[in-house]
């Protein structure tokens, strides 16, 4: 005090304070940059996993697609049987409409990124506000069509068995395609149920569940390609915002 030193410990003291305040800036930018470059790096493998399973969902919609096609195909054959000679005299094409008509398939899908993002919370990590929605959008529809094509399955399911054992003869269709040491069919190939007069309650009870279970299959198609297109969209939207 004597020496008049006061103002020189007092700038001394201020100036260590300011390089610790300095000091602790840094450090705390230093993390929030390191913070922010994991949040990418997460953010980048996890959009990269959403694109691995949305080329499953495309692979597999792909599939389902032509499977309906040819389903729905099918189920028209067996319905003009009754009014095209040309489809009922040649049993060959008439009982592959059949046999392809007792399938049945569902979308499964593949979701397992977006469900371990929306689980941990780290759904957020995505900073695109519109890709985050675009991702959110896509997986309700992607729940819908499962929703959808599970009731409609159902539906279909409860009325294929009953119309198969009522009206066609399973045995004397189905037994021919086994192996000679397996064939054990009854009777020979029996497709007089398409001789029956079209106006008879038998045929009217039979034509509206085929078509029934046609308009449910249309349904699902339309709506699995609704669900194509927008995967493959969202992979569109997804790479080109990991590339800038």
């Amino acid at each position: 005090m004597s020496e008049n030193k006061t103002g020189k410990y007092i700038k001394y003291a201020i100036g260590e304070i300011v390089l610790v305040v300095i000091g602790i800036l840094i450090a705390l930018q230093i993390n929030n940059w390191n913070t922010n470059r994991l949040n990418r790096e997460t953010e980048k493998n996890y959009l990269l996993g959403i694109i691995a399973n949305l080329d499953k969902d495309i692979e597999e919609l792909r599939g389902h697609i032509g499977w309906d096609t040819l389903q729905l195909q099918a189920q028209t054959t067996i319905l003009r049987s009754f009014r095209k000679e040309k489809i009922k005299s040649n049993s060959s094409e008439l009982v592959t409409a059949i046999i392809r008509f007792q399938g049945l398939r569902s979308f499964k899908g593949n979701n397992i990124v977006f469900e371990d993002m929306k689980s941990s919370g780290k759904i957020n990590l995505i900073a695109s506000d519109t890709l985050r929605f675009k991702i959110l959008d896509y997986y309700k529809a992607f729940e819908s069509l499962k929703k959808l094509e599970s009731s409609n399955n159902n539906t279909t399911s409860q009325l294929k068995e009953p119309i198969s054992m009522a009206y066609l003869d399973p045995n004397s269709i189905y037994e021919p395609l086994f192996p000679d040491l397996w064939k054990s069919e009854v009777n020979k190939l029996d497709l007089s149920f398409f001789e029956r007069n079209i106006d008879s309650p038998e045929v009217t009870d039979f034509a509206n569940k085929i078509s029934s279970i046609k308009a449910m299959l249309l349904g699902n198609h339309r709506a699995k390609i609704r669900l194509s297109n927008e995967a493959k969209e969202l992979k569109k939207s997804i790479l080109k915002y990991i590339e800038e």
